[in-house]
């Protein structure tokens, strides 16, 4: 039964990440380095406005407000999207290094994590841009569908359809960084390779998805409004690094029945 499988890999997961808690290191990283950011972000936000408030409010007046003012507000969002998404793959590849090697039954150590980010960033962050030019492209029949799906169908079910179509995103392509690293593919091939995951196995997938998704909204939610605003990355980070191994270890099991 595949609820069996599941929780004979949930089981695995959690021996391996008690075993092997360094692979938990990057979240701690990346949840610092997030801090720091909008710390950072926030002194930058406060002294562009002391020195440039005022000419926003005739800024489409006055050809040099908008080269000094809006220029920098778009520049500043591509760099902000570039950092994230940069240091998300940077994080994202490592940490999968790290589980992969720790469920091979292999003590991780730092340079596993360098090692993945130097062999499978540029592969993980062209199929990143290519999900996001997608969904850029996209975006406005998205929208449209989420603004008649919220006062449709979204008033009778208080946003659970939003949350399935999530869930269901994440069974067809949470896996596909696993097999980069796992299997050494392409990001084509890799994404292939998740969906077809994802079809074979869907139930189980599912219910990782799903479960990743609930517990860690909902247990940063539980420990209060103070340790949510500081602890909340990195409470989340794990919870979700948890359940990407777990389903590294799903893909191990049934990747011979999926490459495509």
């Amino acid at each position: 039964m595949w609820f069996d499988e599941i929780m004979d890999d949930c089981k695995k997961g959690l021996e391996i990440a008690s075993k092997n808690k360094g692979v938990f290191i990057p979240i701690l990283v990346n949840a610092g380095i997030n801090i720091l950011f909008f710390i950072c972000l926030f002194v930058i936000t406060v002294i562009f406005f002391i020195r440039h408030g005022r000419d926003l409010e005739n800024v489409f007046n006055n050809t040099n407000n908008f080269l000094v003012i809006i220029l920098p507000i778009i520049i500043g969002g591509i760099a902000i999207y570039l950092f994230f998404t940069i240091v998300g793959v940077m994080i994202e590849v490592g940490s999968v290094n790290l589980y992969k090697i720790a469920a091979e039954g292999i003590k991780p150590r730092a340079s596993y994590f360098f090692n993945g980010i130097k062999r499978y960033f540029f592969r993980v962050f062209g199929g990143t841009l290519l999900f996001h030019i997608i969904l850029f492209v996209l975006s406005i029949p998205i929208l449209v569908l989420l603004i008649l799906y919220t006062f449709t169908v979204g008033i009778l079910t208080a946003g659970w359809g939003l949350i399935f179509i999530g869930v269901l995103a994440g069974v067809y392509f949470n896996a596909w960084t696993i097999a980069v690293v796992v299997d050494d593919m392409g990001p084509l091939e890799a994404i292939g390779t998740s969906v077809k995951l994802g079809k074979k196995y869907f139930w189980g997938l599912f219910v990782l998805t799903l479960a990743a998704l609930m517990i860690s909204q909902y247990l940063v939610a539980a420990f209060g409004p103070l340790v949510s605003m500081i602890g909340g990355w990195f409470i989340s980070g794990v919870i979700l690094a948890y359940f990407k191994l777990v389903t590294l270890l799903v893909y191990k099991r049934k990747r011979h029945e999926v490459r495509i």
